[in-house]
């Protein structure tokens, strides 16, 4: 199945895009990928999908423990959606939307 694209032309800060290239790099994700997955979760949750934090980009200690027992029990119930690689993720963002 062939999604529709377009384009998007946007300027980001320099600093900041230098320091977010090798982390998507590690997980193997092109900047498309991210903004169509950012773009996808505003969609889907009709928000912006994530808490919005000072310049430190830093989470409290007690939010990270948080998130992890909430992935943890996720996981141990069943509820949690594992993906192996992009195109998986790819796939289901684009199984939401049809």
């Amino acid at each position: 199945m062939l999604t529709k694209t377009g384009n998007m032309h946007i300027r980001v800060n320099l600093d900041v895009k230098e320091k977010a290239t090798p982390v998507l790099k590690e997980v193997g994700m092109s900047y498309s990928d991210l903004f169509n997955l950012v773009l996808a979760q505003v969609a889907i949750q009709r928000r912006i999908p994530f808490e919005m934090v000072g310049s430190g980009y830093f989470l409290h200690e007690d939010e990270l423990l948080a998130d992890a027992k909430e992935t943890k029990l996720a996981i141990e119930n069943g509820t949690a959606v594992m993906y192996s690689n992009m195109r998986e993720v790819r796939e289901a963002l684009e199984n939401d939307f049809n």
